[in-house]
């Protein structure tokens, strides 16, 4: 009975462990685009992560690992496209919302809103105006 339970044990972890792995990297879409800011010489990495229907998560971050982390990523945790210029000194972020900016980024980073209506416009006209776009 003891040695059914232990095995039985084993089993369940092994098949939630199995079920934790396919929902995180089989099932997950995740996308990462590498900036280079050449005033500090660094990269920084555009990261999104969908996963089914009601996760999804764009992220500005100094790590290129696909782990997103709160305190020091910029975070923007609703389904939106981004838009961004990259100059010398600056990027500059177009965002339906704006998000905090953690102390961490050493980067000068300018977020600009954009209005619902104004996002269609952008779909068409963002390569004539000098953006690019993320996912």
């Amino acid at each position: 009975m003891k040695k059914t339970l232990i095995v039985l044990s084993i089993l369940i972890v092994f098949l939630c462990s199995l079920v934790w792995y396919v929902f995180n990297y089989v099932a997950t879409e995740f996308q990462i685009r590498e900036i280079y800011l050449s005033k500090t010489g660094k990269y920084i990495y555009f990261k999104s992560k969908k996963r089914g229907l009601n996760f999804s998560v764009i992220t500005i971050s100094d790590s290129k690992r696909r782990r997103i982390d709160k305190k020091k990523d910029i975070v923007y945790s609703w389904d939106e496209t981004l838009f961004y210029r990259n100059t010398p000194d600056t990027l500059y972020v177009f965002c339906r919302h704006k998000t905090t900016i953690p102390h961490n980024i050493q980067h000068t980073i300018i977020q600009k809103e954009y209005s619902n209506s104004y996002y269609y416009s952008l779909l068409d006209t963002y390569k004539d105006l000098g953006l690019e776009k993320f996912p």
